[in-house]
């Protein structure tokens, strides 16, 4: 096999290599690539393209077929079946297809696929397409994905959507020119994080109006997708595959966050199969640990937060939810069973659980002190079995190298009392801002990272007890001597105390903190560190919310618009989905 790097010559090949797997559509989007200054390089099984300005990996797998060029100006059925969330052939489906060719010749008839590539790749547009006409599909079917996200919003911000107003012509539950205008947004801006497009544009603008009147006359005759709509719903049910089920076609398999999670997934799987090692098992583990742990870049919720709008918190199952515990990924020591359970312990924590049995189909092969990496989840107050396991011998060795393991303990930590965490984490706060002059935040070179955090923690440990007055009498005994100013050194660490988590430590992001204790400022980068917190994901959002309170004033973005507190607060749950909620620990951050 090849890995083939294309150009940006737009020249159609006459025939590509299509994969033949359930998700072939999310892994070849209509492959059609340029001929002309390739650069072939040899791979065992993987094709390297680009698809909608991020790289992705492909595995080719065993059988391919090939597709006609041709047939690649229209979307295919196979290709509109495989962006569903179910197996079957659903009535509807023909006609939401020829809705959404009817949006594709009228991107290219008003030739707004131009300004559209300025954005997204061409091969992209046919999946934007497929996204507005599920949209539509949506609302009429009564799947309540997109009802869903609306309630939410409005339960957060007082208002359907962010960034448009909403107050006349607009109707829930109908095609409004609003919903059109923010989807067109919401997809440009997820499929490529890299930009951050104004809501306001006036390529929106122009492309949701002529697009809007497609989606108003279809919503008049347009059947309903029954199929759609049962995929959703759920029977008040014991079984936790079931349910995790449900939660792997909201994330991966759902209109409105495939462009999101079920892409972020394929990346990851991608990176997996290129990896070459255990990867059906290494696969399997990893989409359980995403469908956990992952949130959408829309209002940063968990697959089983949007099961629980999707469904109504009324009903059984979403109560159920509600108190399903995080995955438990870690090394458990079996230490014996009966007729239901099998007993084991965390060996970090020493925390002893009871998993079913039933859950588990290798428990007939557990030896006494077997030692077993897996996850479990407990749901409807049972422990199952979730993901992969590896099992193995009792290793004394091991065990004691577990028992210090910071990561495993901290696997428990939502299991711990977390108003005692917090209580820990004001002290430490308290503690460190009477430390560092009043401020959170301190700019050091690389080598006074380790004398300045060992200072503060023999500081916070021999004062404790001590009045604030106190404390700042001692803080000279423990504080390294400030070293004589010399030229900006390559890497400026900043040690930053989240008051909801501890430690945090970055590198080159000190221009973002416009105060008179960062010697390092450099007035021309501000906005370049501002954006580079801003719209990475890693970034804390209390990092980032410092930042604002800090330089707001200095800080171009906020000069150029006139964004509300509540818009603010949707773009960083949009761009920090998984930081967005922090959670309380006792640890330190670092990306350096």
């Amino acid at each position: 096999m090849w890995i083939i790097l294309f150009s940006e010559v737009s020249i159609v090949l006459e025939e590509i290599l299509f994969i033949p797997c359930k998700d072939s559509f999310f892994l070849n989007i209509l492959l059609q690539k340029c001929a002309g200054n390739f650069i072939w390089h040899p791979l065992e099984s993987m094709i390297f393209f680009r698809y909608l300005g991020g790289d992705i990996l492909l595995s080719l797998w065993k059988q391919k077929k090939r597709r006609k060029m041709a047939a690649q100006k229209r979307i295919l059925l196979e290709d509109w079946q495989e962006i569903k969330p179910y197996n079957k052939t659903a009535k509807s489906d023909l006609y939401f297809l020829g809705i959404s060719n009817e949006i594709n010749d009228k991107i290219y008839e008003k030739e707004f696929h131009l300004p559209l590539q300025n954005f997204i790749r061409e091969e992209g547009i046919s999946l934007f397409c497929m996204f507005l006409t599920s949209y539509l599909e949506d609302i009429i079917s009564g799947s309540e994905v997109w009802n869903s996200f609306i309630k939410k919003h409005k339960e957060l911000y007082g208002k359907p959507l962010p960034f448009y107003e909403t107050d006349k012509n607009y109707v829930e539950g109908e095609v409004n020119i609003q919903d059109v205008k923010f989807l067109v947004w919401y997809f440009i801006n997820t499929v490529n994080k890299n930009i951050l497009l104004n809501p306001h544009d006036p390529f929106i603008q122009s492309i949701s109006e002529g697009l809007v009147g497609i989606l108003e006359t279809e919503y008049e005759y347009a059947p309903e997708n029954d199929l759609l709509r049962e995929t959703y719903q759920i029977e008040p049910t014991q079984d936790y595959y079931e349910v995790r089920r449900l939660l792997n076609n909201i994330l991966t398999k759902t209109y409105l966050f495939f462009p999101d999670t079920g892409f972020a997934l394929l990346r990851q799987e991608a990176e997996i199969m290129e990896a070459g090692r255990r990867v059906e098992a290494t696969l399997d583990d990893n989409r359980d640990r995403f469908i956990h742990e992952a949130c959408t870049s829309l209002l940063a919720l968990s697959a089983k937060e949007w099961a629980v709008l999707i469904l109504g918190k009324k009903h059984p199952v979403a109560k159920d939810l509600e108190k399903m515990s995080p995955r438990v990924q870690g090394s458990f020591l079996f230490l014996g069973e009966d007729e239901k359970y099998l007993k084991i312990k965390h060996i970090a924590t020493d925390k002893k659980f009871k998993l079913l049995k039933s859950s588990f189909p290798k428990h007939k092969d557990l030896k006494e002190k077997s030692i077993i990496f897996m996850g479990i989840v407990e749901w409807r107050k049972e422990w199952w079995f979730s993901g992969v396991s590896i099992m193995s011998d009792y290793n004394e060795e091991f065990i004691e190298k577990e028992k210090q393991n910071i990561h495993s303990k901290e696997s428990l930590s939502f299991m711990e009392d977390q108003a005692l965490i917090r209580e820990n984490l004001k002290e430490h706060h308290e503690a460190f801002l009477i430390y560092n002059k009043g401020v959170p935040i301190v700019f050091l070179k690389k080598d006074e990272v380790d004398d300045f955090m060992n200072g503060y923690f023999d500081f916070f440990t021999e004062t404790a007890g001590l009045s604030a007055e106190e404390k700042e009498k001692a803080v000279k005994k423990y504080k390294p001597k400030a070293t004589k100013e010399e030229e900006k050194p390559d890497t400026v660490m900043v040690v930053f105390h989240n008051i909801n988590s501890g430690f945090e430590v970055y590198s080159n992001i000190e221009n973002a903190f416009c105060i008179k204790q960062n010697k390092f400022l450099n007035k021309d980068r501000i906005d370049q560190d501002f954006y580079q917190i801003f719209l990475a994901n890693f970034y804390s959002k209390e990092i980032l919310d410092y930042s604002i309170e800090v330089s707001e004033k200095k800080i171009s973005f906020f000069k150029k618009n006139n964004y509300t507190k509540e818009e603010l607060d949707f773009f960083t749950r949009f761009f920090k989905q998984g930081n967005y909620h922090t959670k309380a620990r006792l640890t330190v951050i670092k990306n350096a």
